[in-house]
């Protein structure tokens, strides 16, 4: 078989904090910053019902066969679930790939409607909108 269709190759064009020679000491190494900066910015927030209640939805959706994914659900940081109709909702995955490095990719954004569930934007009705 082809095993080609199952390589994740995350690295590509990612700078990464390697080092040639571990035993040099490179002035400022004490000043490398490795944090995971969020995707969005300080306006936005992690809603964790969502995330727990869409976790596996979204998770079967994910393109690489043989790789598990952590999703992350964001919502405004007004957000309040006594109003949660019109709330622009953006869904995170990063596939768990340790030790290589991944990141976080927007892989749908939304809205909710007045129950609280996450409506996609269809891409196509959008585009179809445009045209008329």
């Amino acid at each position: 078989g082809n095993d080609y269709a199952y390589f994740y190759l995350p690295t590509f064009e990612v700078d990464s904090n390697a080092m040639e020679d571990p035993e040099l000491k490179l002035p400022g190494k004490d000043r490398i910053v490795d944090l995971d900066i969020p995707p969005l910015g300080e306006s936005w927030m992690i809603e964790e019902n969502l995330t727990s209640e869409y976790q596996s939805i979204f998770a079967e959706d994910r393109y690489i066969e043989n790789v598990d994914v952590d999703v992350l659900v964001y919502v405004p940081k007004d957000f309040s679930m006594e109003d949660p109709n019109a709330t622009p909702v953006k869904v995170f995955a990063k596939p768990l790939v340790q030790p290589t490095y991944s990141q976080y990719s927007l892989i749908a954004e939304g809205t909710l409607d007045h129950n609280g569930d996450i409506c996609q934007y269809d891409q196509q009705e959008i585009i179809a909108n445009l045209r008329s």
